[in-house]
């Protein structure tokens, strides 16, 4: 009796995890996070459940514990495929935000990872098309070869026929040949029985600017619709179409249909809005669009809550609301730092950081002006809101954010100037969003020794500021090793 629950209880939870697998599949992120959760909850340490979570939280742009998750499923089980496969793919997203050096580790972790899913499962079509990418991609110092390439596609085709053709017109896209590329899409989208991300990919290529065909959008959106009419992928490709035309009763008809169909993702109301304002028309429609998007949660591998907000500022604009649309670019920008709404403000006077109250806010005196303390020759630290930073080496890193949120530090410090000293701004390499200083040091520096040009960025300036939090939390560090 036992034994027999024990069956019935293992398959209950299988066919938890394949319904999981069908939603992500689906584009379903927040109904598969639900089953995860609780599997979660039930059994912590089931490696199936917790390569879920990774890819999940991923989806919803959590750039932290998807790699975490990843290493543990594998950790757990290492004979299955899809576990080291997910691996790989969190390292390609850790090496977009990284820079070169990085870029180069990650690199190579990545290959080892795909080739260990391959080796477990050659019929892997998304490992598959993983390891295309890195041919395509990667530096030849990694293993980067766009030739064999062309293998991998032959692989792919001998697997799924329209995966082939896929991964084909992605090789053309890569050599920058659209005839090539319509050519293989076309054929994928006529393979039959239908393939839905064939049809998405065909629909995606008429709706680019440069080679746009409305017409032909439609109808691979109205087919793809027939065919899943739960996905949403289908109703964003016909909101942006009717969008872009203009016909109105269609747009409200198809976002209505999506609600109806998919009531937990809005993406086709955010479809509609961007391409509103991509044309440049019906601000005020477009705004209400948004509204609605974010009227709840953003589904996973959608544009996010920071997206609309800077696409609402960009709506609030061209109906003459700066000031509103200050306001939602600055929400943008708390939500993520590298929005582009930071370029948005930066364009806008009355956003200006030199305003009294960002510069209040961001650059005050008490913040800014740092403390030069005397260490035994050759070495200097600087003192910042409590944090300390002891720079050892001719060029060091300065840790501490309260040394470098101002656009210029010539209203703080003192503007004596200094043949001893001067400070300069570089762009690291070890992320593509910070800035750090570097300092010539020499002994007995003073504050008073410290030049009045030091210039920061602005768009640098407002990504440290976000960073602030873990910029404090290494400074602390710093302050209690010194301590000890």
């Amino acid at each position: 009796m036992r034994a027999i629950l024990f069956v019935l209880g293992a398959s209950v939870c299988l066919a938890q995890e394949t319904t999981a697998e069908k939603l992500i599949e689906a584009g379903h992120w927040k109904r598969a996070r639900a089953l995860v959760e609780r599997r979660l909850r039930e059994a912590p340490a089931d490696a199936n459940a917790i390569f879920l979570s990774s890819q999940i939280r991923n989806a919803f742009g959590d750039r932290v514990s998807p790699p975490e998750l990843a290493e543990k499923a594998v950790q757990l089980d290492g004979g299955v495929a899809r576990y080291h496969r997910q691996l790989a793919e969190v390292q390609g997203v850790m090496a977009q935000r990284s820079g070169i050096f990085q870029q180069l580790m990650l690199a190579r972790r990545f290959r080892k990872e795909i080739e260990a899913a391959l080796t477990l499962d050659r019929s892997d079509v998304q490992a598959l098309r993983d390891l295309l990418e890195f041919y395509l991609l990667a530096p030849a110092l990694v293993g980067g070869d766009p030739k064999q390439a062309g293998t991998v596609v032959q692989q792919i085709a001998s697997i799924d026929a329209a995966e082939g053709f896929l991964a084909a017109a992605r090789i053309a896209e890569f050599h920058k040949d659209p005839a090539r590329m319509e050519t293989k899409l076309r054929a994928a989208a006529e393979v039959r029985p239908p393939s839905y991300k064939a049809l998405m990919a065909m629909a995606h290529f008429y709706l680019a600017p440069e080679r746009r065909n409305e017409a032909e959008a439609e109808a691979l959106g109205r087919s793809a619709v027939a065919l899943d009419s739960g996905r949403i992928e289908a109703y964003c490709i016909l909101a942006a179409t009717y969008a872009g035309r203009g016909e109105w009763s269609a747009l409200e008809a198809s976002l209505s249909a999506a609600a109806r169909a998919v009531p937990d993702d809005p993406a086709p109301c955010y479809r509609a809005a961007e391409r509103l304002l991509s044309d440049g028309r019906e601000p005020a429609r477009a705004e209400r669009y948004l509204r609605l998007y974010l009227a709840q949660e953003a589904e996973g591998n959608q544009p996010t809550a920071a997206d609309a907000h800077w696409q609402l500022g960009l709506a609030l604009r061209a109906q003459g609301q700066r000031a509103n649309a200050i306001r939602e670019w600055k929400i943008a920008l708390q939500l993520d730092p590298e929005s582009p709404a930071a370029r948005e403000l930066k364009r806008s006077p009355s956003a200006n950081l030199g305003a009294s109250s960002e510069r209040t806010a961001l650059a005050s005196r008490r913040n800014l002006e740092p403390i030069a303390r005397k260490l035994p020759r050759g070495r200097t630290a600087w003192s910042g809101d409590g944090g300390l930073c002891d720079l050892r080496q001719p060029f060091s890193i300065m840790t501490s954010v309260d040394l470098i949120t101002a656009r210029t530090a010539s209203p703080f410090l003192s503007p004596r100037p200094s043949a001893l000293a001067r400070v300069i701004t570089l762009s690291t390499m070890l992320s593509p969003t910070r800035t750090v200083i570097a300092a010539m040091m020499v002994p007995n520096l003073t504050s008073s020794t410290i030049p009045g040009s030091w210039f920061l960025a602005e768009r640098d300036m407002r990504s440290l500021y976000h960073n602030a939090a873990s910029v404090r939390s290494r400074a602390r560090r710093l302050t209690a090793a010194r301590a000890s």
